[in-house]
């Protein structure tokens, strides 16, 4: 059974991946383009263009070269999804994807 000290150790070791990506998981500023409720109403007129959203993981879900995501900001709660083809290699290598060992 994984000790709180495990999950712990488990956790900065994800830290240390994402930041020798040159990621900052906390950063101050985001150049979010709609909220999470935002993207829910307005579906339909936003499907096929590029949005930014941002908030919390709630949920990660890995199935082999795809995942689910839930993140949640102050407005509502998001599901993504995520396909290793879909990606481009920066993005992969900066995704849970990446760091599914």
């Amino acid at each position: 059974m994984a000790t709180l000290q495990d999950f712990r150790n488990e956790r900065l070791k994800k830290l240390g991946k994402l930041r020798a990506l040159g990621v900052d998981p906390y950063p101050s500023k985001t150049d979010r383009t709609s909220k999470n409720s935002e993207v829910k109403l307005n579906f339909e007129e936003l499907e096929g263009r590029n949005v930014k959203v941002v908030g919390r993981i709630k949920n990660l879900r890995i199935m082999g070269k795809i995942g689910f995501i839930v993140i949640k900001d102050g407005s509502d709660s998001l599901q993504l999804f995520a396909a290793e083809d879909a990606l481009s290699s920066a993005d992969y290598a900066n995704s849970e994807l990446a760091f599914k060992d």
